[in-house]
């Protein structure tokens, strides 16, 4: 269970991390590459998904099914944290 902890934690601070990024990038920007910021976020929240599935696959063949459950359930916390984030941004920022 520590491992489940521990694992979704950073994942979740990884993603808080470079969502701020984002946001404070598409703050500065001039405003026309609003829609490119926000696909920018999706591309980058899938691609931590697809790491944390690689990562948990791997993990199961190594026979560390504590840690490959783990990450299996953080690549499923990062989407659906992720791309609320994306969704959210993109409806504030007026897309």
């Amino acid at each position: 269970m520590d491992e489940l902890k521990k694992t979704l934690l950073w994942n979740l601070v990884a993603v808080a991390c470079y969502g701020v990024l984002y946001v404070v990038l598409l703050n500065r920007s001039t405003g026309n590459e609003d829609f490119g910021m926000a696909i920018l976020m999706m591309f980058t929240v899938g691609l931590h998904a697809a790491a944390c599935i690689l990562a948990a696959i791997v993990l199961f063949i190594l026979r560390k099914n504590e840690y490959g459950t783990a990450f299996l359930l953080a690549s499923l916390v990062v989407g659906m944290v992720g791309f609320s984030v994306c969704y959210g941004g993109a409806i504030i920022q007026g897309m």
